[in-house]
């Protein structure tokens, strides 16, 4: 599948069905980093379609499958998949599907627990993340998968001092909380800790 992907990375239909066909063998815990090897071929898939909505969809749906892996993650990392998870997010803002599956890729990619580092943003990023909770207030997994990945990049002090300058975050995650009457297991509150200034 991948030297297919790889051969024809400029057609739209080996993509597609490139990417689900992955994703469907990442599903199983068994093969999952097996076939995280293959994960360059989606991003790639990804660079070269990403004005095709339809294909971001799938290719971002991989990514957020593959990103569970932890080897699969730098290899990721290491190849721009975030700034094209970021792209797809801007691209096809009103498009939930892609939302969810990419901040719930995020949040996987968002902190590497073995070499203890956190990923870095910027206020570019955030705006990106806080336009996909305010186009889809009404999607749990939309706003549960936002709130984890903003819970997690406030373990970077430089972080913090760009969610603290987004007068709007802390009325985001009140209106999460309030919409779904839940805290996502307390980090809705953490997060409005970290921005004192802007919780009163």
């Amino acid at each position: 599948v991948s030297e297919a992907m790889t051969r024809f990375v400029a057609s739209e239909t080996m993509q597609s069905k490139g990417s689900i066909a992955l994703w469907s063998l990442a599903v199983h815990r068994s093969l999952k980093a097996q076939v995280g090897q293959s994960a360059v071929c989606v991003v790639n898939g990804l660079a070269a379609h990403v004005c095709s909505e339809k294909l971001c969809e799938e290719c971002v749906g991989a990514i957020k499958c593959l990103s569970i892996d932890e080897k699969t993650k730098k290899l990721l990392g290491e190849n721009d998949a975030l700034d094209l998870i970021f792209s797809a997010m801007c691209l096809y803002s009103e498009n939930a599907t892609i939302q969810q599956s990419a901040l719930a890729a995020l949040s996987n990619l968002s902190v590497d627990v073995n070499a203890n580092q956190v990923l870095r943003i910027s206020s570019d990023d955030l705006d990106t993340i806080t336009n996909g909770m305010r186009t889809h207030p009404k999607v749990k997994d939309i706003q549960e998968s936002a709130i984890i990945v903003l819970r997690n990049f406030t373990c970077s002090p430089s972080n913090c001092l760009i969610l603290q300058q987004d007068a709007h975050l802390p009325g985001l995650i009140r209106s999460a909380v309030v919409n779904f009457n839940d805290s996502f297991q307390g980090r809705a509150e953490d997060l409005l800790q970290v921005l004192p200034l802007l919780n009163q």
